[in-house]
């Protein structure tokens, strides 16, 4: 599949939330599969750490409680769609339509080897239709 991103970054289960946020704004990425025992254990999302993050807003002021780490484990979506790199992509963007998620991990022979998000497939169909019908010099809006 030439449409995922390579050999994605992954986070422990076992890691802090505010660690997965840390590397996903120096990398500049919006989701992280997350791996327990070297396997594949969930998908962590931007979105997984805003909302628990909201879900922080609602606790007692700090003096008056006691301090509960969140892990990724504790977050992330599981289990996560997982197919083979050699699985076709019309298939695999229509059972990320029907299971409602915006990602799938790629792997090959139970490693994984990369993530597909909807803005891959975004991206790739912006490109076929560039190559489909390439752009012409009206100022016509389709």
């Amino acid at each position: 599949m030439t449409v995922m991103t390579p050999f994605p970054y992954s986070i422990e289960h076992s890691a802090p939330l505010s660690a997965a946020r840390e590397m996903m704004e120096e990398h500049q990425i919006r989701h992280l599969p997350v791996i327990r025992q070297r396997a594949l254990f969930g998908l962590l999302s931007a979105r997984d750490i805003a909302l628990a993050g909201d879900l922080n807003r609602d606790a007692p002021a700090e003096g008056d409680r006691v301090e509960h780490k969140r892990f990724v484990g504790d977050v992330c979506a599981r289990p996560p769609f997982v197919v083979d790199h050699q699985e076709r992509l019309d298939y695999v963007l229509s059972e990320m339509v029907a299971r409602h998620v915006g990602s799938a991990l790629i792997t090959r022979n139970d490693k994984l080897v990369g993530i597909l998000t909807a803005m891959d497939a975004c991206e790739a169909l912006a490109d076929l239709l560039r190559r489909l019908s390439p752009p012409t010099d009206s100022d016509d809006v389709a």
